[in-house]
């Protein structure tokens, strides 16, 4: 999953950054099932290849401080 961040700090205002989040180690039986990203001083732009089945919300709160959450939709 790609995560394209508009970054409000004061040395980055309105700089797009990408973020990509690689898939962790995991064990052959072990499964991912949930997820949370917490960005302070920045807002989520854009979202790019979430995975399928899976329920992703962003909450881009005037504060500035967002979280992306995600978990299997099954």
């Amino acid at each position: 999953m790609a995560l394209a961040l508009l970054c409000g700090g004061a040395n980055l205002i309105g700089q797009n950054t990408l973020v990509s989040i690689s898939a962790p180690d995991i064990q052959k039986r072990e499964r991912i099932v949930g997820f949370e990203v917490q960005v302070r001083s920045g807002r989520i732009a854009q979202l790019r290849n979430m995975p399928v089945g899976w329920k992703i919300t962003v909450d881009n709160d005037p504060s500035w401080n967002t979280v992306v959450a995600g978990s299997r939709a099954h």
